[in-house]
């Protein structure tokens, strides 16, 4: 396999893992963090929420991405077993 393409699928694997624990553990640190803060906490709270969320929302699709990306790379690399048409 193309060393690209062996990269993209390992990024792909780790944006997939941090998604799925994102996904699981994001409304239980939220809650977390608001009853740290307590009833005038949400403006720190807010930020958090946001950061979290775009993770949750941004890892999955990048992961496919990746993996399409992989599957393409793969597909038009060169290959060293082939030899030249000079």
């Amino acid at each position: 396999m193309h060393p690209v393409g062996k990269r993209c699928i390992y990024w792909a694997i780790g944006l997939f893992i941090v998604g799925a624990l994102a996904i699981v553990f994001v409304p239980d640190i939220v809650f977390a963090i608001t009853n740290y803060l307590g009833v005038n906490g949400s403006a720190g709270v807010y930020p958090v929420e946001v950061i979290l969320t775009i993770i949750r929302w941004a890892a999955f699709p990048t992961g496919a991405a990746l993996i399409g990306a992989a599957v393409v790379i793969q597909v038009l690399a060169p290959r060293s077993d082939e030899e030249s048409e000079d």
